[in-house]
C-alpha cells in the first residue's frame, strides 16, 4: 500500500466490519496487511488479530498479540490502534474472572495511552480501568454514570453499552434489584441494535444474572441455554457459573466438557468445582465438598462479587461454615427469598420427582439444644442422619403450614416465640385471639404429631409463648422459601411441553385462581403462549422473548 492512510482506511473497515461480527472481513484484513511493516500496519494487525481470536473456537483466548514494549515508543496514532488489543484482551479477562491479568492488560493499555488526547481511546482506558474496580469491589456507580455519559456524548455505542452494563453490576450489587433488571435489558436491546454480538453477549450473561437475583432463575436458564450456542469458548465458563447458579446444573457440565472449551482460568476453575461442590452436597461427602469448596473459593478470590456470590453459596449448601451478611440472615432465619437469587440450586431437578413439597427449596436443619439453620436442598445430605418425622395430618397444601410451623418454631431456638410473633411468621398476618385462638391451637397439635418423639412443643406464660425442645436432629421443609410462583409454572411447563391452568394448579399445589393469574401475566410478558385443545386452554413456553438473542448465530459470517 503507499501510504498509512491506506493502511488505516482498510484496516479500520476490517475493524468495524468485524465488531459487528463479520469474521471473513478479519481475515481479509490481516491478509492484505501481511507484506505492510509500518508502525501503524503492525498496530492494526495486533488489534485485529485480538478481534479475530475472540471470536475463534479456539482455546487459546490470550494468542500473541505482540509485547507492548513494541508499541509504547511508537507515534501516537500505532499506539492508540494497539491499545484496541490491549482493550479486548482486557474484556475477555473480565468473561474468565481473571482479576490479576485484568491489572496487567490495563496497566499495559495505560502506556500505550499516555500522552493521548483522543477522546475514544481515553474511553476504553477508563472502561477496562472501571472493570479492574469492580472485580476488585472498589466500582462506583458515579463512575459508571459518569462515563455512560462522555460515551453519549461522543456517540461512541459500545462504550455506552459496556458502561451501562458496568452501572448495572454495580447496581445489583448494591441490592437494587429491579432497577439493574430494567438497566440489563436497556444495555441488551441496544447492543442488539447495534449489532455488536461480543456486547450481546455481555449483556445478555447480565441480564441473566440480574433476571436470577430477582427471583426467576429459569428466565436465567433460557437465556444462558441460547447464549451458549452462539458464543466463542472464551466466554463458556462464565455461562456455566450463571448456569450452576440458576439450577441449570447438568447444561453447564455439558458446556465445560465442550471439545473447544477455552483453557483452563479462574472462572473455568471456579464453575468446574461448583458442580462438584452440589454432587458432592448431594452425596453427603464431606471430603470431596471441602475438597472443591476449597478450589471455588481460590479460583474466585480475585473477583469480588463472583467471591461474594461463591461464600454464600458454599454458606447456604453446609450449615456448620461461617456465613456473613445476607447469606448469614438468611440462614438463621431473618430473611425467607435465598440470597444471590439461589432459588434455582434449591429447585428440585424433576416437577414430577416424588417427594414432599417440591417447591421447597430450603430446608431448616436442627440439633437438640440449637437454633436450627437453613440450607439449600442439595445441602440436606450434607446433615447426616436425621430423625424422621411422622407423616402430616394437615391437609392444607401438602402439609406445607405444619412444616411452616416446625421450620418457624426450630429457627426460633430454644427460646421460642410469643404467639403472635409465630402465628405472623406463618400466616403472614396479624393474630387476633378471639378469631385464630382455634387455628392456632389446631397447628399446634399437628405440629406434635408430626415431631412424635423427635420433640416436644410447650406453650406456656403470660402472654403465651411457644417454644420446641427437640430429642434428636430433625430436617423440615421451610416452603416460605419456595420460588416465585411464575418461576415454578416456567419450569413446571418446560418439563410438560403444554399444560392447562388447573393440571398446573394440581401439581403445585396452589389454587386455580392463583395460577391463572400468574399464566396471564406470563402471556402478557410474552414468556408463554395460550393454545386451544378443544375446548381447553392450554399453556406452553413462548421462546419470543430471546428469539433476537439465537438469531445472532444467523448473523455471524463465518465463511
Amino acid at each position: 500500500m503507499d501510504t498509512d492512510s491506506d493502511v488505516h482506511r482498510l484496516a479500520s473497515d476490517a475493524f468495524s466490519r468485524g465488531e459487528h461480527g463479520d469474521r471473513r472481513a478479519i481475515s481479509d484484513g490481516l491478509a492484505a496487511l501481511t507484506a505492510e511493516r509500518s508502525p501503524v500496519a503492525q498496530a492494526w494487525k495486533a488489534a485485529l488479530a485480538a478481534l479475530l481470536d475472540s471470536f475463534e473456537a479456539a482455546t487459546a483466548p490470550d494468542a500473541p498479540i505482540g509485547a507492548v514494549e513494541a508499541f509504547v515508543d511508537g507515534p501516537e496514532p500505532a499506539r492508540r490502534i494497539a491499545a484496541l488489543a490491549w482493550a479486548l484482551r482486557a474484556r475477555v479477562r473480565v468473561s474468565l474472572f481473571d482479576c490479576d491479568g485484568l491489572v496487567v492488560l490495563a496497566q499495559q493499555q495505560a502506556r500505550l495511552l499516555a500522552g493521548t488526547t483522543d477522546p475514544v481511546a481515553r474511553l476504553a482506558l477508563d472502561t477496562s480501568t472501571l472493570w479492574l474496580a469492580i472485580a476488585r469491589g472498589a466500582g462506583s456507580p458515579d463512575a459508571a454514570q459518569a462515563l455512560l455519559e462522555q460515551a453519549t456524548a461522543l456517540k461512541h455505542a459500545p462504550t455506552v453499552i459496556e458502561a451501562m452494563l458496568q452501572r448495572t453490576w454495580m447496581t445489583l450489587a448494591a441490592g437494587q434489584i429491579a432497577e439493574a433488571v430494567a438497566l440489563a435489558r436497556r444495555a441488551f436491546l441496544m447492543a442488539q441494535s447495534e449489532a455488536l454480538p461480543q456486547l450481546e453477549w455481555m449483556a445478555s450473561l447480565v441480564l441473566a444474572r440480574t433476571r436470577r437475583y430477582a427471583g426467576h432463575p429459569h428466565f436465567a436458564v433460557h437465556i444462558l441455554g441460547a447464549l451458549a450456542c452462539v458464543t466463542s469458548p472464551s466466554w463458556y465458563p462464565w455461562i456455566a457459573w450463571e448456569l450452576v447458579l440458576a439450577g441449570g446444573e447438568a447444561q453447564a457440565n455439558e458446556l465445560l466438557l465442550r471439545p473447544a472449551t477455552s483453557p483452563l482460568s479462574p472462572a473455568r476453575e471456579a464453575s468446574s468445582a461448583l458442580v462438584r461442590v452440589l454432587a458432592a452436597a448431594r452425596g453427603g461427602d464431606r471430603a470431596a465438598f471441602e475438597s472443591a469448596a476449597a478450589t471455588v473459593t481460590a479460583s474466585t478470590r480475585g473477583f469480588a462479587s463472583i467471591a461474594y456470590e461463591a461464600d454464600v453459596t458454599l454458606a447456604a449448601l453446609d450449615a456448620t461454615r461461617p456465613a456473613t451478611g445476607d447469606g448469614e440472615r438468611w440462614r438463621l432465619g431473618g430473611t425467607v427469598h435465598p440470597p444471590c437469587g439461589l432459588h434455582g440450586i434449591g429447585a428440585g431437578t424433576d416437577p414430577d420427582e416424588p417427594g414432599e413439597h417440591q417447591d421447597a427449596v430450603a430446608y431448616v436443619i436442627a440439633e437438640p439444644g440449637a437454633k436450627g439453620r437453613r440450607v439449600l436442598r442439595p445441602g440436606v445430605g450434607l446433615a447426616g442422619r436425621s430423625c424422621e418425622l411422622q407423616e402430616s395430618e394437615d391437609t392444607d397444601l401438602g402439609g406445607a403450614r405444619t412444616d411452616t410451623g416446625l421450620a418457624t418454631l426450630l429457627l426460633a431456638g430454644p427460646e421460642g416465640l410469643a404467639d403472635d410473633e409465630f402465628f405472623k411468621a406463618v400466616y403472614g398476618f396479624a393474630f387476633v385471639s378471639g378469631l385464630h385462638h382455634g387455628v392456632l391451637d389446631v397447628l399446634i397439635h399437628r405440629m406434635r404429631a408430626r415431631l412424635a418423639t423427635a420433640g416436644t412443643i410447650t406453650r406456656h406464660g403470660d402472654p403465651a409463648r411457644l417454644a420446641l425442645r427437640l430429642e434428636r436432629r430433625v430436617v423440615v421443609p421451610d416452603v416460605r422459601c419456595a420460588s416465585p410462583l411464575a418461576d415454578r409454572l416456567l419450569r413446571f411447563l418446560a418439563g410438560r411441553g403444554i399444560t392447562s391452568a388447573a393440571d398446573a394448579a394440581g401439581a403445585l399445589s396452589v389454587s386455580a385462581r392463583t395460577v391463572q393469574r400468574a399464566l396471564q401475566q406470563l402471556v402478557s410478558d410474552g414468556a408463554c403462549s395460550l393454545e386451544r385443545v378443544g375446548r381447553r386452554v392450554a399453556y406452553k413456553i413462548e421462546d419470543t422473548v430471546f428469539t433476537n438473542l439465537t438469531s445472532l448465530s444467523g448473523r455471524m459470517r463465518v465463511d
